[in-house]
């Protein structure tokens, strides 16, 4: 799985591979199941093929021609995923003189990990104002309805975002350029 073998990194849109390995898989135990006889009761049907929207608010890989740090990825996700009965949450730090690739291994990883979040997002942390403006950003994400009040009025949207934040569990939130 996926159809064709062929890798989930080799699909144009990721979330329609992972989904081709669900429908895969709810087959294969569709296929158990009719030999063994009828459905088990804690096995629910297939719902429609309809991918669930996910907010991924990072740019794209602005420059492709930078190495790919798969020891650094792999110790990444080693790290996020960690002992299940430790505090959540997790939180890791790249730290590093400018240039070296930092945000390029984080924005590969959010692109790789992305479908095991519930959103993914990048915010530059630069300033207080670039911080709240991507707390904005993340607000205008997820929103379910227009804003409340004011779109423009920035506590508003750092309250919605948090509060999202606060209610869906495993997003990934990547702060770039955290100087302070």
């Amino acid at each position: 799985l996926p159809r064709d073998l062929r890798p989930v990194t080799a699909w144009p849109d990721r979330d329609a591979a992972w989904l081709e390995v669900e429908r895969g898989i709810r087959q294969a135990i569709d296929i158990v199941t009719r030999r063994r006889g009828a459905r088990p009761p804690s096995v629910p049907a297939p719902a429609p093929a309809r991918p669930v929207a996910r907010p991924f608010c990072v740019p794209p890989l602005a420059n492709r021609f930078y190495p790919i740090r798969e020891d650094v990825l792999a110790d990444l996700r080693a790290r996020f995923v960690g002992d299940p009965g430790a505090p959540s949450p997790r939180v890791q730090c790249l730290c590093g003189f400018g240039g070296v690739g930092k945000t390029h291994t984080a924005l590969h990883y959010a692109s790789r990990y992305r479908h095991h979040y519930s959103g993914v997002f990048l915010v530059r942390a630069s300033s207080e104002i670039s911080l709240r403006q991507g707390f904005f950003d993340i607000a205008r994400a997820v929103a379910t309805a227009p804003p409340h009040g004011d779109p423009l009025d920035l506590d508003a949207a750092v309250r919605e975002a948090t509060a999202w934040l606060t209610q869906n569990p495993v997003w990934l939130l990547i702060l770039d350029h955290v100087d302070d």
